[in-house]
């Protein structure tokens, strides 16, 4: 579905919404699998802002159908589909990992369905019409990390990504800007998430004045040990660092000290009002302290309860997805609003790796605010 096809959705009949069923929100997160450890903390995360409404909107009760994709894009698909035709949800939320994104977006399209991506999607899902998409596209990750190395000096970079969706796209982002900003990238590695020797690859890397790299967490964690015992002293730097928590960040220890980072969406140290307030309310419910999917999911299930609001309860398509676009929102991940094409504007943030009060943390230095996908020309 095309977005001439959304504006024709925009006239829908009247509905008395205080004699409405309960509003059925579908969750569809990689709960199972390599992305548990995305989706685990995220399902907690909707739970509390869910608690926080008391499980109620505009006057209607909310109902959500949990769903585990298994981190698995055939999954996903069986899911959705489960969700839509037998469970009747008004709209969806996740999953998180953007192959399955991609790979529901034609039948949710076919099928008038909203779905929020929680952390990032392919900038491809604009085309549907019927996605909203925080903290932005994938792509838009790195773009200021691309700035930030070239301002720094660096002249020459080589990369390593995991080889799908996600880290073409995030990897892209920086050495696309970086080029365009007149540096030279000399090599790029792709390498298959679950990857547990990185040593071969770490070995072949061509001296540049810069290494950049991005995969899914568990995996990073392995690259960054290897990468620290195998005594290289190139400076790196990594995209969507968010993707490190403290914890992950003390297992390697005092050389991952001063490694610089692009935060895509959220980290602890974020200085916002509405970012004190969810931490303290984390970790009163589940004892921990959040980390970058809990930013953003939590942030995601606000910006639907928010639309919510503002359409009085009205869930059609047509209604909430422009009532979410004329959304400004303040939430943990700092101030929000959107593009018409569905994807948020929202702030990136350059941070350092310190040991603050015993914890090692990544510490914002430099904010780019409202950062935009260069294909995003709608205003």
């Amino acid at each position: 579905m095309m977005l001439s096809t959304v504006a024709s959705l925009l006239s829908v009949p009247a509905v008395d919404f205080a004699m409405a069923k309960p509003i059925k929100i579908g969750v569809i997160l990689e709960l199972t699998g390599p992305g548990a450890s995305y989706g685990v903390p995220a399902k907690q995360s909707i739970e509390l802002r869910l608690e926080e409404s008391n499980y109620q909107v505009a006057g209607r009760k909310i109902k959500v159908v949990w769903a585990d994709d298994k981190t698995s894009p055939a999954t996903a698909i069986q899911e959705a589909k489960k969700l839509v035709e037998l469970d009747k949800v008004n709209f969806i939320l996740g999953p998180i990992f953007s192959d399955a994104q991609d790979a529901i977006a034609p039948y949710l399209a076919r099928h008038h369905i909203m779905d929020i991506a929680p952390m990032g999607a392919s900038w491809g899902l604009h085309k549907y019409g019927n996605w909203v998409v925080i903290p932005g596209s994938l792509y838009s990750f790195g773009i200021p990390l691309g700035d930030y190395a070239y301002d720094k000096g660096y002249r020459t970079m080589t990369t390593l990504g995991a080889d799908y969706v996600a880290g073409f796209q995030m990897v892209n982002g920086v050495a696309n800007r970086f080029k365009a900003r007149g540096g030279k990238v000399i090599q790029q590695q792709w390498v298959p998430y679950g990857t547990s020797d990185y040593a071969p690859y770490i070995t072949a890397l061509k001296k540049a004045d810069v290494f950049v790299v991005w995969t899914i967490a568990p995996d990073m964690l392995t690259l960054l040990k290897q990468y620290h015992q195998l005594g290289l002293k190139m400076p790196l730097e990594i995209i969507e660092a968010d993707n490190l928590n403290s914890k992950q960040l003390a297992g390697i220890g005092k050389p991952i000290i001063g490694t610089k980072g692009m935060i895509a969406a959220y980290t602890q140290r974020l200085n916002y009002p509405s970012n004190h307030k969810f931490i303290a309310a984390l970790k009163a419910k589940f004892k921990r302290s959040p980390d970058m999917i809990d930013g953003t999911a939590y942030t995601a299930m606000s910006i639907y309860l928010a639309g919510l609001k503002a359409t009085g309860g009205d869930t059609h398509l047509g209604v909430l997805r422009p009532a979410i676009l004329r959304l400004k929102l303040r939430s943990p991940i700092g101030p929000i609003s959107f593009s018409p094409s569905g994807f948020a504007l929202t702030n990136r943030y350059m941070a350092e790796v310190k040991v603050i009060n015993g914890k090692y943390v990544w510490d914002p230095f430099k904010t780019y605010t409202k950062v935009r996908d260069p294909r995003d020309k709608l205003k």
